[in-house]
């Protein structure tokens, strides 16, 4: 069956800007729902941005169809990193 969504859920909504310089991570939670294009997927996960970093972007590209992503406001040796987790499974 063919999905025309993209769904984000509490499994798979966080991703983290980290800082080398200072060791920072710093959480950004993409609202949870079920998009139905990458252009509404790009506006959640800017939203979720601008939470941790006012002025930053997320912009989809139909050309290239890729997301771009620009930080404004954090360190110049910032980056986004994501981790992936199984929940309730002990450490």
């Amino acid at each position: 069956m063919l999905r025309n969504w993209y769904s984000v859920n509490s499994t798979n909504s966080v991703f983290y800007i980290y800082t080398p310089s200072t060791s920072a991570f710093q959480e950004v939670v993409i609202p949870s729902g079920s998009y139905e294009t990458f252009l509404e997927l790009a506006a959640a996960v800017q939203l979720g941005l601008r939470a941790v970093l006012a002025t930053a972007e997320c912009v989809y590209s139909n050309s290239s169809r890729k997301l771009s992503f620009t930080l404004t406001g954090a360190a110049a040796d910032a980056h986004l990193v994501t981790f992936q987790v199984k929940q309730g499974v002990p450490l």
